[in-house]
């Protein structure tokens, strides 16, 4: 510790570095060729002359020290270490010889060809669903044959190595040269237990007809009933030129059919505007009504107004008014807007006259409801 004053200095004090430590490498008993200290199995030549640096590199002192006498000698310069000699540092010295005689390349033994276990015959294996056989050739392409049994897969592959020119892998069986497969039974038609008919089936909502056509389209048929369906099916074959599926029923043209008094829908009146198939729609309302295939739709400021001019509309092409307690109303366009105009003042009492009649006779017959269930109680 060092004392400054009243204080003493607690850091140890740094050892000046000699030159010795700064060499980075120790001598080698040549001048100018060094061993470095980091790695000692490595020596490294080193001359300046005029300012231009001389290097050379070895793994000996000598052999370093003769590459960099051949530098500086191929430079014009006097050699550092005359007494060592001098090699050129690119020539490459010749490998040295094993003594040991080289063993001659082994060659690769043949596999000895075993019969499959589960097919009997060679070059031949199961697969899922069919059988597989396979050979190669000399130059490296494969043959291949299929077929859904084993005999009939070694005689096609028998043939086809034959046509190579390739010894057959089972000659015990023979060639065959037919590659074309039998033709599949055609399957028997039978009826539906359910329906009773050929080509209809039972669906969801009702009975299904599918009959397929020899260019693979699908004909199609549905209907309510069994017997129905059956029918229109023989309708689109018979025009089709196809054979009756049920030849023993008639053919019957497709008609529409009215829908199922279940499943018919009873209109109701919108709870907001109070009139049927009037709804209200961002500023105004709108009405709509589909019939026939045909779609009517209008649109006002009020829900009284749209209702009237729905009526006029769907009375110009002969369908029932949807509100016919509400007279039809005929309007210009420039009628139509001041109609606007001035229905905006009373529509919301016309509407609320409306529902006051309405519940008026809701409540009347709610009461003949009571009085009838209480007769019959009596």
């Amino acid at each position: 510790m060092e004392q400054t004053g009243n204080r003493y200095n607690l850091r140890p004090k740094r050892n000046r570095v000699t030159e010795e430590v700064k060499k980075p490498h120790y001598d080698s008993g040549f001048e100018n060729v060094y061993q470095q200290r980091w790695n000692p199995s490595f020596f490294q030549g080193r001359k300046t002359i005029d300012g231009e640096l001389f290097t050379a590199y070895a793994a000996t002192a000598l052999l370093c020290a003769q590459r960099l006498n051949y530098v500086c000698q191929q430079a014009k310069v006097p050699l550092p270490n005359p007494e060592a000699g001098v090699s050129n540092p690119i020539e490459k010295f010749p490998r040295r010889k094993s003594c040991k005689p080289k063993r001659p390349h082994s060659k690769r033994r043949k596999r000895k060809q075993i019969r499959n276990p589960t097919t009997g015959f060679f070059n031949v294996t199961k697969r899922k669903v069919y059988f597989h056989g396979t050979k190669k050739g000399n130059d490296g392409k494969v043959i291949l044959a299929q077929a859904h049994s084993a005999l009939l897969c070694a005689q096609r592959l028998n043939y086809r190595c034959k046509l190579a020119g390739l010894p057959l892998p089972n000659p015990e069986v023979g060639c065959v040269e037919t590659i074309r497969t039998l033709p599949r039974t055609k399957r028997v038609a039978k009826r539906n237990p359910t329906t009773g008919f050929f080509n209809v089936s039972k669906g969801k909502d009702g009975f299904n007809g599918n009959k397929r056509r020899d260019d693979g389209k699908l004909i199609k048929a549905t209907a309510f009933t069994a017997l129905l369906c059956a029918q229109r099916l023989n309708y689109k074959c018979k025009l089709a030129g196809i054979p009756l599926p049920n030849p023993d029923i008639e053919a019957v043209k497709v008609k529409r059919e009215a829908p199922r008094p279940g499943k018919q829908r009873v209109p109701k009146r919108n709870p907001i505007t109070g009139f049927f198939n009037v709804s209200k729609y961002r500023s105004g309302f709108k009405g709509n009504k589909r019939a026939n295939g045909k779609h009517i739709g209008c649109s006002a400021k009020t829900a009284l107004l749209c209702a009237q001019r729905l009526n006029y509309k769907c009375e110009l092409e002969g369908i029932p008014w949807p509100n016919p307690d509400i007279e039809p109303l005929e309007l210009d366009e420039d009628e139509y807007e001041e109609a606007n105009e001035d229905a905006s003042e009373y529509a919301d009492e016309g509407t609320n006259e409306i529902s006051k009649k309405r519940k008026a006779d809701d409540l009347e017959d709610s009461k003949d409801q009571k009085i009838a269930k209480k007769k019959k109680l009596d």
